[in-house]
């Protein structure tokens, strides 16, 4: 009898710790499944949402998803809460607090900052892909990840040398006193001008656009040809990138009577700016 109930417990110890082991390869506690080439992928801290709605971004461990996806060196530095992941042929760094990541020389957008939860290094899913040029879906609460042969394009061949010189200065003539989202927000208008078929088809031409007019006052008192700071740089480079605070924005005004707030829709306020549509 004392056989049975001994074999009995010890049954009942390892379904435990089979459901346990379950419960932890499908990521349970956040309802969260990481799936990288088809196969569903234990990280070492579950994936979270910034916030509890359903369309928020999907934080993942940096260097526990860099380590599934081949990284080869792994660093955590607890001073400047800052992690970076060596590959064979390049690296992706990233530090708590930050807008971005960094790899290749490439700058890429985080809205939400990088996050330390429970003392991991947490950043969107789709960046990081982004940033090992991996493919990423998600569907609810599942993430897709496609990982790829090729590394990500360098920043120094994919940024346009011209475009990065003239957009950090017309950030830092326009939104040099403003915060980092407040100089992307620059920047997203003058790339969305750019992509426009109405405005010319280079940052130049957009800076020093003259067809209906002056469009930026830098160009007038000067400003346009001042030295921008390394802020300013990187909300260019973040901007070329594709971040898009301000979406649509083709205009924006530091004062309220303007011409735009009287024949454009207004959007937001960042700062000192107020863009419209």
């Amino acid at each position: 009898m004392k056989k049975r109930i001994i074999i009995t417990a010890v049954l009942c110890i390892a379904l435990t710790l089979a459901m346990a082991a379950g419960a932890y390869a499908t990521d349970t506690d956040s309802g969260i499944s990481i799936y990288i080439d088809e196969e569903l992928t234990v990280l070492d801290t579950a994936p979270v949402r910034v916030d509890s709605s359903i369309d928020s971004s999907i934080y993942v461990p940096m260097l526990s998803f860099c380590e599934k996806m081949g990284a080869k060196v792994l660093k955590w530095d607890e001073s400047s809460q800052s992690a970076l992941a060596v590959f064979r042929e390049f690296a992706v760094d990233a530090t708590a607090g930050d807008m971005y990541i960094t790899a290749n020389g490439r700058s890429l957008y985080v809205p939400n900052t990088c996050q330390v939860i429970d003392g991991v290094l947490m950043v969107p899913v789709e960046t990081i892909a982004k940033a090992l040029n991996a493919g990423c879906s998600i569907d609810g609460n599942v993430v897709t990840i496609s990982s790829s042969s090729e590394i990500i394009e360098a920043g120094a061949t994919y940024y346009n040398e011209t475009d990065l010189y003239w957009l950090a200065r017309i950030i830092w003539a326009e939104a040099g006193n403003q915060s980092m989202t407040g100089k992307i927000a620059v920047g997203n208008v003058i790339m969305n001008r750019v992509a426009m078929p109405q405005f010319p088809n280079n940052v130049y031409d957009v800076i020093f656009d003259t067809s209906s007019g002056v469009q930026f006052s830098p160009v007038i008192n000067g400003s346009i040809y001042n030295t921008p700071t390394a802020d300013c740089y990187l909300a260019a480079k973040l901007a070329m990138e594709g971040a898009r605070p301000v979406g649509n924005c083709l205009f924006f005004a530091s004062i309220p009577d303007c011409w735009a707030a009287y024949n454009r829709t207004y959007y937001t306020t960042i700062g000192g700016h107020d863009f419209y549509l």
